[in-house]
């Protein structure tokens, strides 16, 4: 397909403690998955304590190879600036310097903002790829369930945040 090696791509996405971003913003959930010849690997990074933050990025820093390409959505404007501020707050390199980034919100906005509601990811599953969630729980109900696990131990609803996070990557 036009000379493009997927194999190149790693998907990310993450899961936040809130959209207002800067320091006091965890990314508590990140998953990214490479494409091999004819399977989907898939990989998340889950953080169940504070502390583990470093451990969490290091892992995520790890898997990325100098020739990846990133693939994401609203990445440019979110996932990455987030996570290099967290990396920044661990005294960590960040390993995104020099890897091209496709954030495929821009190109759906251009093609498909005026005939669209909106272009959220579940816009562009139910439009374009005739794709329907079922029992999803929406990206705004994520903080929430981190909090819970983290406060209480109650795994039921972010184990429903982990899978959100795995149907966004792999429409991606």
């Amino acid at each position: 397909m036009l000379g493009v090696d997927f194999r190149d791509m790693a998907f990310i996405d993450t899961e936040t403690t809130g959209l207002a971003g800067g320091s006091g913003t965890l990314a508590f959930l990140v998953g990214v998955v490479w494409l091999d010849d004819d399977a989907l690997t898939l990989t998340q990074f889950l953080l169940t304590r504070f502390a583990a933050e470093a451990a969490l990025l290091e892992a995520f820093a790890d898997t990325l190879v100098t020739n990846d390409r990133l693939v994401s959505y609203n990445g440019k404007s979110y996932d990455l600036p987030l996570l290099m501020t967290r990396f920044r707050m661990q005294g960590m390199q960040q390993p995104f310097g020099a890897l091209p980034h496709l954030d495929l919100l821009h190109p759906v906005r251009r093609l498909f903002a005026k005939r669209w509601n909106d272009c959220r990811l579940i816009t562009v599953e139910e439009n374009l790829l005739g794709f329907n969630r079922v029992d999803d729980l929406p990206g705004s109900e994520a903080p929430e369930a981190w909090f819970s696990f983290i406060r209480r131990g109650h795994a039921d609803t972010l184990i429903k945040v982990v899978e959100h996070n795995q149907q966004d990557i792999i429409s991606l």
